[in-house]
């Protein structure tokens, strides 16, 4: 038995005669990528003269992610201009047409795919607004638990600070055991949270429920980002990712609204058994329609029924050939959005296939909307005196809020652009610095606004965003210099 399994081993990827399989061709070995003499030292030629920066777009082609391009071509590209011919292990598992592949989730149909994007949206919107619907119970809550202002606003900030560290734990969780489960168990829990907050009898209760709520809404704020990038290719990426970043302002916005409309004719415990309803059906909605979508976990499966169908034990998705132990994993998991946030170490390295787009393609909105933000909270600073008509601060948020928008809008596309793989643990770092800003200011932005007054609390907010204006425009004109020196970018 071993001396044939050593003559398998040996035996060319592209003949089949010699491989211990079944009879069955469905389940034959990934065949190497054809070649010829001429296109080999052609690509050997390229290849010894290719720089790293001169390549313009680097990215990789291992299995985890739908192939935009022909295998040929990074086959005798890229295996020859590392000095040698990496042909690809046959048993191992990978989308075999690309994006055509029956189980890549970019095969689905764009009724469907807007349909999940809806769905992981909605679910955002409904905990965004979930921790602001929480500001139009203030008075009743100040009465009924004989708390200050200060303390009750401590609900809100405990709520942010959840969506802040839910992502470090939940992100990388869902690169390991896919999205899917993590939107389940999450959103059931971000249900099950809300119910104390109901019937909480004492401020103490309410407290620790909004901080368990936020922690379990939070994978919408980071893993759902890497399910609208598991489903588009970069030419189609924009618009969801549009929709989906705009979701996270919507809530915050609509939230006291609803709340306030609730409050003036009922209790406001009534306000959380709305929460209820409206998060149950959107339960409902994700356990029907959202299937799973990361890709390695996709592989993973279709490996799993590969060695059960055919009893091959060869037959490997990429993941499974780590020899990680899942202790290790999700801890290495739960340090690299830190990573990501913090520092990067450096390394230069080819990852795969050449041609194609770049992340910092999705950063002009962003320069944009790095503008418009100081110029519409100066407007709105501005124009609050009772000399001026309403609707000037009206048309001055509504700037803000538009480049708002955009500037997230193309953070938010550029990370899950420039980080393919781990889409979700840099938007997880992302979501902890914004949560943590998030959940500092509310305790003591009421004081800074009583003595300063309107106007000046308002610019020195203005003044803050002009100081941070030209780093999108940075990192268009050098982000593929930094990502060069990355280790989880793509080059």
């Amino acid at each position: 038995m071993s001396e044939k399994y050593d003559e398998d081993k040996t035996a060319s990827p592209t003949d089949d005669s010699t491989l211990d399989l079944p009879p069955n061709k469905e389940w034959a070995p990934i065949s190497g990528a054809p070649s010829n003499a001429n296109s080999r030292s052609n690509s050997r030629a390229r290849g010894g003269s290719m720089s790293l920066r001169s390549v313009s777009r680097i990215r990789s082609n291992n299995g985890y992610g739908c192939d935009d391009h022909d295998d040929d071509t990074e086959q005798g590209e890229m295996g020859d201009a590392e000095g040698g011919v990496a042909e690809k292990d046959p048993f191992e598992v990978r989308w075999e047409n690309g994006d055509q592949d029956p189980m890549c989730p970019r095969s689905m149909s764009l009724a469907r795919k807007w349909l999940v994007v809806i769905i992981v949206s909605a679910s955002s919107l409904c905990v965004t607004c979930t921790s602001s619907i929480y500001t139009s119970t203030y008075a009743q809550i100040e009465k009924d638990f004989h708390v200050s202002r200060e303390v009750a606003t401590l609900g809100l900030s405990l709520f942010i600070m959840g969506l802040g560290l839910g992502p470090m734990l939940l992100g990388p969780l869902s690169e390991f055991y896919g999205r899917r489960p993590i939107y389940l168990v999450s959103f059931s829990m971000f249900i099950i949270w809300i119910i104390p907050s109901a019937v909480a009898q004492n401020i103490q209760t309410m407290l620790v429920a909004r901080f368990f709520d936020g922690l379990a809404g939070s994978a919408f704020l980071s893993v759902a980002g890497g399910t609208v990038g598991d489903m588009f290719n970069r030419e189609t990426l924009q618009l969801p990712m549009l929709i989906y970043t705009g979701s996270p302002f919507i809530g915050p916005s609509i939230g006291p609204l609803i709340g306030g409309f609730i409050n003036q004719y009922a209790d406001w415990r009534w306000t959380y058994y709305v929460l209820l309803i409206w998060s149950g059906v959107n339960l409902g909605m994700i356990a029907l329609f959202v299937p799973e979508t990361y890709h390695p976990v996709i592989l993973r499966s279709k490996a799993q029924k590969l060695r059960k169908e055919t009893g091959d034990e060869r037959w490997k998705a990429p993941m499974e050939k780590t020899n990680k132990s899942i202790p290790r994993t999700i801890a290495y998991s739960l340090l690299r959005p830190a990573q990501l946030l913090i520092f990067e170490p450096m390394r230069e390295e080819r990852t795969g296939e050449i041609g194609g787009s770049e992340p910092e393609y999705r950063l002009p909105p962003a320069i944009v909307g790095a503008v418009l933000v100081p110029i519409g909270l100066f407007m709105f600073a501005w124009t609050t005196y009772s000399s001026v008509h309403w609707i000037v601060p009206i048309i001055g948020s509504a700037i803000f809020g538009m480049g708002t928008l955009l500037v997230f809008s193309g953070i938010f596309t550029f990370l899950v652009d420039a980080y393919p793989l781990y889409g979700a643990s840099a938007l997880a770092a992302n979501s902890f610095a914004r949560s943590s800003f998030g959940a500092i200011f509310p305790l003591f932005g009421v004081q800074m606004y009583h003595k300063l007054g309107d106007q000046w609390a308002t610019s020195l907010l203005a003044f803050l965003t002009v100081a941070m204006m030209p780093f999108p425009y940075l990192f268009f004109k050098y982000g593929k210099k930094i990502r060069g020196k990355s280790r989880f970018a793509t080059a």
